[in-house]
């Protein structure tokens, strides 16, 4: 060393050691610097790659898919305040993040309305007829029409975080009391990807379970589409057994069966399973439902009387070609013992102790395997075994016309229909607004975003603005309705106008 400081005039004694010291700190400045430039220079590459693949994810998804622009559906739907108590939801993607990512979702999220019209002058019009011709001017298109077969284009494995926030499954607060009463739900669909994804995100919340039927026989775009929805969540899943549902058959009891126990093997806290179609959609706040389910305090919400269609349980039939055919065959196998035969509609809320007694209990499967040779077998097999006054949940032996958890438009009950009706139930539109808005009942059926999606997207908004400012709630309604099982025409007394 002391030659080779020689060679640059230095003489190697002590007196220059201050020069060596002075050359060693100038070296550690130098490796320094080249480190800090190889980083910089990484970081660089990695933002230039990240750009690169961006630029090609929004060229790659446009030439998929024909989307208009979604700047609007983040303003409306991803940018609410946080406003209630309690919130425990995931930390929001900075809105210039979102904005920037919203070309991958650009699709029409609801029909638009024009011309300063507003859910709220629909819902809460007191003469609704009025509206009538603003309506037809001012709504561009009241239809959704969003293929199946598209809808799986829009939820990738790398967008799951932006798809969740964006649509509003992550981004809604959740209280502690809803976190202590979680539940369970069975939905049922073969078709129309979009309005069950639109029923999903409605009722989602992070501490439930969501088990997904879809139809064995429904096509492969529809499978395809709901495992695309489905991967991004924990708790929303495809129902491990799939069966085709023939109408009429015992293969609707056997699906919701298969939720059922997904349910109960996933989820150990659950309090209810409410049984759902994909045209089906909430007329509650999840916080409301919970609130309702509260003060049956264990009791099921099942339809029980002892008016019986003898004629489809004590002749044999059988399916034929997805044809429910009477034969016309006296049945000789006697009941199930301590089975008292009732009938009701199919749409519930059962109790977890009441769904663990239709899967574990021999009374349940001699039920269900005795219904196998029957029609329509749903509108007997949960009632009559929630009858018997030693079953968990009841409502045991008294007749029960009426349940909370759904709402129909039977063409028998005359109820108004300002839609079609399919199979004598009213397809609703945008002019039942108000009178669905009234309902004390959970959730609505039938809705069809094909014909009508205005309806939906106007429910939607106001359970939105309900989750984040709640209203005053009457849960003395449904305490009372809980011990009577009679409604007594409540409409709009269930929720507490300020």
């Amino acid at each position: 060393m002391c030659q080779y400081i020689k060679t640059m005039q230095f003489s190697c004694s002590w007196k220059n050691v201050t020069v060596f010291t002075m050359l060693g700190r100038q070296l550690l400045s130098y490796k320094r610097f080249v480190a800090f430039v190889m980083i910089v220079g990484c970081i660089s590459m990695m933002i230039m790659c990240m750009k690169l693949r961006h630029h090609h994810l929004r060229k790659h998804k446009k030439s998929i898919v024909n989307k208009a622009d979604l700047n609007d559906v983040i303003d409306n739907w991803s940018g609410w305040l946080w406003k209630h108590t309690e919130p425990t939801t995931i930390a929001p993607t900075d809105s210039a993040v979102l904005s920037d990512q919203a070309e991958h979702f650009d699709i029409e999220y609801n029909p638009p309305l024009r011309r300063g019209l507003t859910c709220n002058d629909l819902m809460d019009s007191a003469s609704i007829e009025t509206l009538t011709v603003r309506m037809n001017v001012a709504v561009v298109n009241k239809n959704v029409t969003i293929s199946d077969a598209m809808f799986h284009t829009l939820t990738t494995t790398d967008d799951c975080r932006y798809f969740a926030y964006s649509r509003g499954y992550t981004s809604k607060p959740v209280t502690q009391e809803e976190l202590d009463f979680p539940l369970a739900f069975g939905i049922l669909i073969h078709k129309d990807v979009y309005q069950f994804e639109q029923l999903l995100r409605t009722i989602y919340r992070p501490q439930n379970s969501y088990c997904i039927h879809v139809d064995k026989l429904a096509p492969d775009d529809v499978h395809i589409a709901v495992q695309s929805i489905v991967k991004c969540f924990k708790n929303v899943y495809i129902a491990s057994q799939l069966v085709h549902v023939a109408w009429g058959t015992s293969s609707r009891i056997t699906a919701e069966m298969a939720c059922q126990l997904d349910a109960l093997k996933r989820n150990k806290k659950w309090k209810y399973f409410i049984n759902l179609t994909g045209q089906d959609f909430p007329l509650k706040t999840n916080i409301e439902i919970v609130r309702i389910l509260r003060e049956f305090n264990g009791q099921n919400d099942i339809m029980n009387t002892r008016e019986v269609h003898l004629n489809r349980l004590f002749y044999v039939h059988k399916d034929i070609a997805d044809v429910v055919v009477n034969t016309y065959t006296l049945r000789t196998d006697p009941l199930p013992k301590n089975i008292n035969v009732r009938r009701g509609d199919l749409p519930c809320a059962l109790s977890r102790q009441f769904v663990q007694y239709l899967h574990h209990s021999d009374a349940g499967k001699d039920w269900l395997k005795w219904l196998d040779k029957s029609s329509f077998p749903e509108e007997s097999f949960y009632h009559s075994l929630a009858s018997t006054s030693s079953v968990p949940g009841g409502p045991g032996p008294r007749d029960v016309s009426q349940i909370i958890s759904r709402v129909n438009s039977w063409s028998i009950d005359n109820q108004t229909c300002n839609g079609e009706r399919v199979n004598r139930v009213c397809i609703y539109t945008w002019e039942q607004l108000p009178w669905l808005t009234r309902q004390p009942h959970l959730f609505a059926n039938r809705f069809d975003a094909s014909r009508d999606g205005l309806v939906l997207r106007c429910l939607e908004e106001a359970l939105n603005r309900r989750t984040y400012s709640p209203v005053a709630f009457n849960t003395g309604v449904y305490k009372i309705f809980a011990e009577t099982r009679l409604l007594n025409s409540t409409e709009q007394s269930w929720q507490i106008l300020a």
